[in-house]
């Protein structure tokens, strides 16, 4: 982990299929069970409590695997720098173009952290990046009204029966953007790189 600093912080953390169902996840190994009243579901919900206690079992079992054969992994779990590296890596590599949002909180967040970063090197740099106090308020302002939008993926799909919401939620959501946004140039940006516009996909 040390001769590989960088790939290290990238690589620590769950695999997404091993991901906790639950959240948060247990802080503890209890094995999971199946529901006291299991039997006397219906067919429909001993589906679903099955599924669940496999994704529950998955997780416990990779979680004990883990840290009885791997230690130098799960130590690394614990490093505060990791949620903050791959949150950054995972805003910029978004399949779609226009959300710009997202990523500056990343940002916002490396560097209001970066003593984290900082002290770990041999010879500490100052952050590269920084924002001043009226930018940081006006993300934290606008930024719980971008997780507003729900059932969204990455691509742009909502499930059939989610359209209609979804489409009244982006037109709300793009209208409190223009709102907000006090200059010219920021009403630009929001109505030519929104990311949730309608695209002619002939061309």
């Amino acid at each position: 982990m040390q001769r590989y600093p960088h790939f290290y912080l990238l690589a620590t953390g769950h695999p997404p299929m091993l991901h906790s169902p639950d959240h948060p996840p247990p802080q503890t190994l209890e094995k999971p069970t199946l529901p006291d009243d299991y039997e006397l579901l219906g067919s429909e919900e001993k589906s679903q409590a099955d599924e669940l206690h496999r994704r529950r079992v998955l997780f416990y079992l990779y979680m004990v695997f883990n840290g009885g054969l791997n230690g130098r992994h799960l130590a690394g779990m614990r490093d505060s720098r990791v949620l903050l590296t791959q949150h950054l890596v995972e805003r910029a590599e978004k399949q779609w173009s226009g959300d710009t949002l997202s990523l500056k909180g990343a940002l916002i967040r490396i560097s209001e952290n970066w003593d984290h970063f900082s002290t770990s090197l041999p010879d500490p740099v100052a952050c590269p990046i920084s924002f001043s106090k009226s930018e940081v308020d006006t993300h934290y302002e606008k930024e719980p009204t971008w997780f507003q939008m729900n059932g969204i993926g990455d691509d742009g799909w909502v499930r059939a029966e989610d359209y209609e919401d979804a489409v009244k939620k982006n037109v709300e959501l793009k209208q409190i953007l223009l709102d907000g946004s006090d200059m010219p140039e920021e009403v630009r940006c929001v109505q030519e790189q929104w990311p949730f516009q309608d695209h002619d996909e002939a061309n």
